[in-house]
């Protein structure tokens, strides 16, 4: 996957499960115009140039990046929220390493699940989403 454009040879419909963790108070927005891509603040200070939403392609990258980097990207005292995302496959990505995919169109609302709104060090993440694995809203 690294340093691979992923797009349009996959069977129409098809999605595969990512996540993304972004601030609790950014939900109101997501749950109206979904995930857009964007050149934030962490971006521009890596160097990216092509707006994106970064998302984790498995529980296991997920879970290394709470536990190495992720908490310390946000503000002490900043709630997180985990959403999973049904990210339609042909959706065009980029990926310059294996723990985290850019995903470079808009994830539209209905395929976004908040799993969790205040997401601390304390929460196993691979128990929270085996939890909620069959719950849609």
């Amino acid at each position: 996957m690294p340093g691979n454009d992923q797009g349009a040879s996959v069977a129409e419909g098809a999605t595969r499960t990512v996540f993304h963790v972004t601030p609790a108070r950014n939900l109101a927005r997501i749950r109206s115009e979904g995930l857009l891509p964007r050149v934030g603040a962490r971006s521009k200070r890596l160097g990216e140039k092509v707006p994106a939403v970064f998302v984790f392609p498995t529980v296991d990258d997920l879970d290394t990046a709470m536990d190495q980097w992720l908490f310390d990207e946000f503000s002490e005292g900043t709630r997180l929220a985990l959403l999973r995302v049904e990210l339609a496959a042909d959706l065009p990505c980029h990926s310059d390493v294996e723990y985290e995919v850019g995903v470079r169109a808009p994830i539209p609302p209905s395929a976004i699940t908040v799993l969790c709104t205040d997401l601390g060090n304390e929460v196993g993440v691979r128990h929270l989403v085996e939890e909620t694995a069959d719950f849609r809203p």
